[in-house]
């Protein structure tokens, strides 16, 4: 056993061997490492980041204050608990995109919701709108104003982004097109 140690304490101390260049990211953590620590976007600023280019040419507003868009959609429809009544709207029509109630992808969605607007001619309604606000069911704490020349566009982003509840009314509240969760889509022209 003391040979043992005595072997040991005759070992000669050599130091670690240096490396021969330094990483670019010495002193610093590895970049792996800062990929799993940056603050991921939220779906608000997702959604944000894709509609900035649209904000610059003033066809876009984002409506940080929602106050507005939603007087004038409660002031121009009558509600049933916290649905709009749309047995009490004029020209109201109805389709349920997803009478099998399965889970369908954001961007089959868009083309069923895309396809009945063209079936029902909606095309005619923006014509006679210059402007449409919209605003959801709470995922997102903005609403828009949107150009009708950019309408299709924007509703695009927000029907393939924004998994929720959307609400698309006049800016007047004269009409109110609603695409929900659960598979419907509603449309109805104000009564008021």
């Amino acid at each position: 056993m003391s040979t043992l140690v005595l072997a040991r304490e005759n070992k000669p101390s050599t130091p670690p061997p240096r490396a021969a260049h330094r990483p670019s990211w010495a002193g610093k953590p590895p970049p792996f490492i800062q990929q799993t620590t940056e603050r991921q976007m939220d779906i608000e600023e997702e959604i944000l980041k894709e509609l900035a280019p649209y904000t610059g040419i003033k066809h876009l507003v984002i409506e940080h204050n929602q106050r507005k868009i939603i007087k004038t959609l409660s002031s121009k429809f009558q509600f049933s608990g916290s649905k709009i009544d749309w047995n009490r709207t004029q020209d109201h029509w109805l389709h349920n995109y997803n009478p099998e109630n399965k889970t369908i992808e954001t961007t089959e969605k868009l083309k069923i919701a895309e396809h009945e607007l063209q079936k029902r001619n909606f095309q005619f309604v923006l014509d006679r709108t210059s402007k449409v606000c919209y605003i959801n069911d709470s995922s997102l704490n903005f609403g828009l104003t949107i150009s009708n020349r950019i309408f299709w566009e924007i509703f695009k982003i927000l029907i393939i982004n924004a998994p929720q509840h959307h609400y698309f009314l006049a800016e007047d509240g004269s009409w109110c097109l609603a695409i929900t969760m659960e598979g419907f889509m509603d449309y109805g022209e104000s009564l008021k």
